[in-house]
């Protein structure tokens, strides 16, 4: 085998493309080796990163990106944007009544093969260009559907967060991220409509979720929302696990 994995802690703000350079930096022995990720990880999101040094062909990469993942992520309601989770254009706030028993009642459903509406804001490609690209063009684009299976979903706390909590965690999380991601713009319109919501507490719900690769997440807490007859999207999220690699193991890299 010509090629070692590197189990690393991809930190929120960060992209892996930049965790894939700490890690060179880090270590003189990878400078000149070929260095790739196995599986992306949004910069809003956190865990573990798979990382593949050394030379090696597609069919070993393709082995590590289909492994199985989990996570752990909170939902935050009332609230859509255009990326399904915090770094998007939040559109204008909807009351929640979200109870245990009634998100509960939607989870129990998930567990199976599902088809999931992609996020525009993505790195799946459409016509040759990443989906974000046409996004930021304003160009229309027929929205995609992802297929994957939901192995086991469950619901840990529904609890509530306060309107200055939540702009102090997006404005604080937001400007950890680094590259254009529009976000003067999302922070401009995210104090727009958290002073327009006129609400002073915002429901939230963690949950734990074992699923297939290709599992858009953020794509899973819009769906939710939808189900339940409001909005949703991801407030946090964690990978805790890909394949047999846990975030107990991974290398912290600042």
């Amino acid at each position: 085998m010509g090629y070692k994995i590197f189990n690393c802690y991809k930190p929120l703000g960060k992209t892996p493309l930049q965790v894939v350079d700490a890690l060179r930096a880090k270590s003189p022995g990878l400078k000149n080796k070929p260095m790739t990720y196995l599986g992306r990880l949004d910069p809003m999101a956190e865990g573990v990163l798979l990382i593949m040094a050394g030379k090696h062909t597609q069919a070993d990469r393709e082995k590590y990106l289909k492994l199985d993942k989990t996570y752990k992520a909170t939902i935050l309601f009332g609230f859509s944007t255009d990326s399904f989770d915090l770094l998007g254009m939040a559109s204008g706030f909807k009351k929640a009544d979200i109870t245990k028993h009634s998100l509960q009642k939607v989870l129990q459903n998930y567990p199976g093969k599902i088809s999931l509406l992609a996020p525009k804001y993505s790195s799946i490609p459409i016509n040759g260009k990443p989906s974000f690209e046409w996004a930021r063009k304003n160009k229309t684009i027929k929205p995609l559907l992802r297929e994957s299976v939901i192995y086991d979903i469950k619901l840990n706390k529904i609890k509530s967060i306060s309107r200055k909590n939540l702009e102090n965690y997006i404005k604080k999380n937001i400007k950890k991220v680094s590259g254009d991601f529009r976000q003067e713009k999302i922070l401009q319109r995210w104090n727009k409509v958290l002073f327009s919501s006129n609400q002073n507490s915002f429901l939230t719900a963690d949950i734990s979720v074992s699923c297939s690769s290709g599992t858009y997440v953020r794509s899973l807490a819009n769906d939710i929302g939808r189900k339940l007859k409001t909005k949703a999207c991801l407030f946090k999220l964690v990978r805790s696990r890909v394949g047999d690699y846990d975030i107990k193991e991974s290398i912290r890299i600042r």
